[in-house]
């Protein structure tokens, strides 16, 4: 029975850490919702691997959510970039 209460509050304390990142994240998540879920159900995967899914997630889920957020903006300043005029002669 404690085993399933120990389960019960790692979940919900998973649950609370990635609701804790999608807030901090917003802009990612109004705007490609899925892509962060991914990345998010990543870092649990792999956190769960390590056996302390409660002390790894945090960090490496805050990285994932780090690492979508830049790549996004990467993307949409490479979009909104002026087209190169090397080829236009």
């Amino acid at each position: 029975m404690e085993t399933k209460n120990v389960q019960f509050q790692s979940t919900e304390a998973l649950v609370n850490v990635r609701r804790r990142i999608e807030c901090d994240f917003q802009e990612v998540e109004a705007e490609h919702p899925r892509i962060l879920r991914l990345a998010l159900n990543e870092a649990e995967a792999l956190a769960d691997q390590t056996g302390f899914p409660q002390l790894v997630f945090p960090t490496l889920a805050a990285e994932k959510a780090q690492a979508v957020s830049t790549w996004l903006r990467r993307q949409k300043s490479i979009r909104t970039e002026e087209p190169s005029a090397s080829f236009a002669e």
